[in-house]
């Protein structure tokens, strides 16, 4: 299947050398209070999936990966980050499979590729969470509901694959209340991930409405008309995304420093999880890592 695959292209921000002029110019703007913003949704949502990898869906979760790689550069053993590059909020997978089975191939082979597929997901060292900015779980129901049936197709344990899947919503922060509106609570489809933990994570309005706006991204939409596409596979140099790129390096290099780890651990710290191991464990090696 591999030989599908139409990876879609991201500038690897790690590896600065690769980018050359294109980060010199102007950045994509931020609000007041952005950074800070950034820093504690990003605590929370490691809080909240310490000692499993991190699948962030589709673009709107990117500053929160970019933060975060820069944060985790230089630790050892850190927790797996990954971009799932996805979006597919709306279209019902067997309706997809109907009308595109072609794309949708193509979009298993990426996920393979990225060992992301079912099998993969019950052979990986960690257990796995999906984060994702969340109205109300369409696109989580999709993609599970695309995973369900490729496991089918690889003949891999549905069971075993959904006992290794968590779950990090991040959501729109309102009264906390006992009649809060929990985007989990109405689902129908909840059964098909029955030992699957459902955590959320609450950020500030306009943080949310920041990351999953219309404010210029690293990438193209990775929609189904983008998934068989050999266009995927080529950077996107449009000054919209090249300020978006600055902005993703700028976020990289505010994790990747000592100040930055810090004050990131201290942020963790101060989590009630903080009583599990596996964080204490996290929060020493952002230290050291720190301090090197």
């Amino acid at each position: 299947m591999s030989e599908l695959r139409p990876a879609p292209f991201r500038w690897d921000i790690a590896r600065r050398e690769q980018l050359g002029s294109l980060v010199e110019g102007e950045q994509a703007p931020v609000y007041d209070g952005f950074e800070a913003d950034l820093a504690q949704c990003a605590a929370r949502v490691i809080a909240n999936s310490a000692g499993s990898d991190i699948v962030f869906v589709g673009r709107s979760p990117e500053h929160l990966y970019d933060y975060l790689s820069g944060i985790f550069a230089t630790v050892p053993d850190a927790v797996r980050l990954q971009l799932l590059h996805y979006s597919n909020r709306w279209v019902p997978p067997d309706r997809l499979v109907a009308e595109d089975a072609g794309a949708v191939r193509h979009l298993f082979a990426y996920f393979e590729a990225e060992e992301f597929d079912p099998v993969s997901i019950t052979t990986r060292p960690r257990p796995v969470t999906l984060c994702d900015l969340v109205a109300g779980g369409g696109t989580f129901e999709n993609l599970l509901k695309l995973m369900h049936r490729f496991a089918g197709l690889q003949g891999a344990d549905w069971n075993a694959v959904q006992r290794r899947l968590g779950i990090v919503g991040v959501t729109t922060r309102g009264k906390n209340s006992p009649n809060a509106f929990r985007w989990q609570q109405h689902q129908d489809w909840l059964d098909l991930v029955p030992d699957v933990s459902i955590r959320n994570v609450s950020a500030p309005a306009e943080f949310c409405g920041f990351c999953a706006g219309d404010n210029p991204k690293v990438t193209r939409s990775f929609d189904v008309t983008k998934w068989a596409s050999e266009a995927a596979r080529f950077p996107l140099r449009g000054e919209n995304h090249l300020k978006a790129l600055r902005l993703a390096v700028r976020l990289y290099d505010l994790g990747n420093s000592r100040d930055g780890r810090d004050a990131f651990a201290r942020l963790l710290t101060a989590s009630p999880e903080m009583r599990k191991p596996e964080m204490r464990s996290l929060v020493q090696a952002l230290r050291m890592a720190g301090s090197g």
